[in-house]
């Protein structure tokens, strides 16, 4: 994709989604300096079945027959196990949501080599993913550096998430159309009148971000945030409005009407469309219309004999 986008830059366009800007958070975490550090807590914004780097640790020697129970597993267990690879393993599994994605990288590195899995140790899975945002030609840092959070196409809109969701649930359902964090403060959006200032202004926030983030990777002293920070927070849960996390359905996968104001502000700005990925929901895509705005929540655009989604407006 990266090479389509740098062979057609006006032709091809790469959307950022949550697990691609996530994938920035390996400049700081898979370093030497921070697994030395600390073992970190679970990241701001994290939900689910994710688990501190600890508890990770000492479950995994649990699994490896050192210990009864985690409770039982000593300190310097703990300190043998505390290796970049379980680190990286910690960060996939309970950080990201990619359970397993540690081993199917060392079967994708072999498959590449044409060598046996068993030939792929730990240490090519770490540079793997480490060098593939650390490196100036890797390709999740290329990916960052040419994506973007928004793109119109005639009267479509394509966003990862969506463009309203509910971000706090006090609050209810929220659009975040218009909407652009100014620096690291995301409590506080800008509200941006014309829809290209807002889609140049939203991607531009983002490419500065990226930018910074690559430039100083590191954590402050007392690993509170880093640069780019503000970026890991817009997508991830949060109550800020976001065009990545934003999800226009409901617990039940069921389309969340659009707010009229929401609707109200497509149309003014001539468009007819919202095009978003994010939740899984099934095999078919779902497309509705709400207040005059259609919205295509596709697993895929395409089916056999004909388009989900027509194209003129």
């Amino acid at each position: 994709m990266v090479k389509l986008k740098q062979r057609y830059p006006d032709r091809v366009f790469l959307l950022v989604g949550n697990r691609d800007q996530n994938k920035l958070r390996f400049l700081s975490e898979l370093t030497q300096q921070d697994l030395e550090s600390c073992l970190p807590p679970l990241p701001p914004g994290v939900t689910g079945a994710g688990k501190d780097c600890r508890q990770y640790i000492k479950e995994l020697a649990v699994k490896q027959g050192l210990a009864p129970s985690a409770d039982e597993v000593s300190e310097s267990q703990v300190a043998d196990l505390n290796t970049m690879a379980n680190r990286l393993r910690w960060i996939l599994d309970c950080t990201m949501g990619s359970v397993g994605d540690f081993e199917f990288r060392k079967q994708e590195l072999a498959l590449l080599a044409g060598r046996a899995v068993s030939d792929i140790d730990d240490a090519a899975v770490v540079a793997s993913f480490y060098g593939s945002v650390a490196d100036d030609d890797g390709f999740m840092r290329q990916y960052m550096q040419l994506g973007q959070l928004a793109v119109v196409i005639d009267c479509t809109l394509y966003v990862h998430g969506g463009v309203y969701g509910t971000f706090d649930k006090s609050k209810g359902v929220q659009g975040c159309v218009g909407l652009v964090p100014r620096g690291d403060d995301l409590a506080n959006q800008v509200s941006v009148e014309n829809r290209d200032d807002w889609v140049r202004e939203l991607n531009s926030w983002m490419s500065a971000q990226v930018a910074a983030c690559i430039r100083n990777p590191a954590y402050s002293a007392d690993r509170s945030t880093r640069v780019g920070h503000a970026l890991f927070l817009y997508g991830s849960y949060s109550p800020t409005p976001s065009v990545i996390m934003a999800r226009m359905l409901n617990d039940s996968s069921m389309p969340l009407p659009i707010p009229e104001d929401c609707a109200a502000l497509l149309k003014k700005w001539g468009l007819c469309r919202v095009v978003c990925g994010h939740t899984p929901h099934g095999n078919a895509p779902t497309v509705f219309t709400s207040h005059g705005v259609q919205v295509g929540c596709p697993l895929f655009m395409l089916q056999q004999g004909g388009c989900w989604l027509r194209h003129s407006c």
